[in-house]
């Protein structure tokens, strides 16, 4: 395969990549319950962390949507171990924690696992998913 001579002598690029950010903040209005200043949220195809308290029904504010996030034993979901890298990561929007399957409708993939839990340490990391999916639309 030969390169072009210039970069401009084609035209079939049709796609390019751009450097991901570290993250942003989507503005949302909140139309259920209360969100707290650093929970998991998903809004519509977004995922991250409240970055304020968000009142119910009307409250906007922002989330912080992010490339890798931390997740600690109190937001992990029972039995759940996280101790496989590049493991399938689920955020269940009923009972605001995370899952290594997608075992009930209110589940939503959100990253793969980047470092893993252990028995002796509980915290583990995951690489959010940039809001490229189309979730399904918060309730």
């Amino acid at each position: 395969m030969s390169l072009p001579a210039s970069e401009n002598t084609t035209t079939l690029r049709q796609g390019a990549v751009k450097k991901e950010p570290q993250g942003f903040h989507q503005k949302v209005i909140n139309a259920g319950s209360a969100i707290n200043q650093g929970d998991f949220v998903k809004f519509g195809r977004f995922f991250g962390i409240a970055d304020e308290d968000i009142a119910a029904t009307t409250g906007t504010g922002t989330i912080h949507v992010g490339a890798c996030y931390i997740v600690g034993a109190a937001q992990t979901g029972t039995s759940q171990t996280f101790y496989t890298e590049n493991q399938d990561v689920f955020y269940d929007t009923s009972d605001g924690k995370f899952y290594e399957a997608d075992a009930s409708t209110t589940r939503h993939l959100v990253g793969v696992v980047s470092r893993v839990g252990s028995a002796s340490e509980a915290t583990w990391e995951f690489v959010g998913i940039f809001p490229t999916l189309a979730f399904i639309a918060a309730s």
